[in-house]
């Protein structure tokens, strides 16, 4: 049975009822979110990057292949087999320290919930920074290849991001999706969008089929993971909205093998938690003791932690040259 620190785990028993509290209120981070949750779908071996620690991590997928149709029968015909690729993944380590004090923890008011503010502090931390490198991962990895040829946007080739103008605004989230079947995308889309997508969501999901303009139509097909304030649109833009197919843009999270297993020594412990903000991610966790005279608390013992976690991502890779499954849309403040 794996290691775990009875002291770490009572704290998190805490968290769920500090979450209420103002000062800790939860930020939304809706890209971790969606590509969290579309790993099984993205990585055919997902087990086994999980897995992977110390280890080269490789992700495989089915590859498009062409021949010439022909139009008669033979008896005598060849043709070539399916082909299937690997990119190899690269992960970023992210981790937040944080310590404790026996005679800090004593003095304190709020005694023992202090490790749970703790916990919850190195979370946050950790999500924040996991959430900026994600969207990171979008804008450098949209497409530079847009098939739309309507006349409800332009896709700008040296921004690479589909703009439509502002007269169009209550038909926005219809008008990217069509631009997505355009370039032969499914109905089953994940998108998050700036801020002010979020007014424009709320108010076409409440237009009922009683209203005279009814909007709500547009957005069946589309999973919103949510708003956030990550995403700054330009000065001429309203908003700004990532757009791909369900299960095409994933992430995937590993910690070391010690802390899976569990170990416990007279120098340190290594030991996993799951994620209390509910993502899914489980995280180590490597603890040891230290005896310090800091000139406030002398003969005093500190436990020093640190959590962490390894995330990579991964795209489904596309032959075409520039183009990628990831769709940059933009709502213009002007009808230019």
């Amino acid at each position: 049975m794996a290691y775990t620190d009875s002291v770490f785990t009572a704290a998190q028993v805490q968290l769920s009822l500090m979450f209420q509290e103002p000062e800790l209120r939860l930020a939304l981070r809706p890209a971790n979110t969606i590509l969290l949750k579309n790993a099984p779908a993205l990585f055919a071996n997902l087990q086994q990057i999980e897995d992977s620690e110390g280890t080269q991590a490789d992700a495989f997928y089915f590859t498009r292949t062409t021949d010439t149709v022909s139009h008669t029968r033979n008896s005598t015909h060849t043709g070539s087999p399916g082909t299937s690729a690997h990119d190899t993944l690269s992960f970023t380590t992210y981790r937040r320290d944080f310590s404790t004090s026996v005679k800090n923890g004593m003095h304190n008011v709020l005694g023992a919930r202090m490790l749970a503010n703790d916990i919850y502090n190195a979370c946050a931390d950790l999500h924040a920074d996991i959430e900026t490198d994600t969207i990171a991962y979008l804008e450098t990895n949209k497409s530079g290849v847009n098939d739309y040829s309507g006349d409800f946007g332009t896709f700008d080739t040296t921004d690479d991001i589909f703009n439509v103008r502002y007269t169009d605004k209550d038909r926005f989230f219809s008008i990217v999706k069509t631009m997505m079947q355009t370039n032969d995308y499914k109905l089953n889309l994940d998108a998050i969008f700036s801020t002010d997508g979020q007014i424009i969501f709320n108010e076409q999901a409440a237009q009922g089929s009683g209203n005279a303009s009814n909007l709500a139509y547009q957005l069946s097909g589309y999973d919103f993971s949510g708003v956030t304030s990550g995403i700054t649109p330009d000065a001429d833009e309203l908003l700004q909205m990532y757009t791909w197919q369900r299960g095409s843009v994933a992430m995937v999270a590993r910690i070391p093998k010690v802390n899976m297993q569990g170990l416990s020594t007279p120098v340190a412990d290594y030991f996993t938690f799951p994620d209390p903000l509910g993502s899914g991610i489980t995280f180590a966790v490597h603890t040891y003791w230290a005896k310090i005279d800091n000139g406030t608390y002398t003969q005093d013992v500190v436990r020093y932690y640190q959590v962490s976690v390894d995330i990579a991502r991964g795209i489904a890779p596309l032959s075409a040259e520039g183009e990628s499954v990831i769709q940059k849309s933009a709502l213009l403040t002007s009808n230019d």
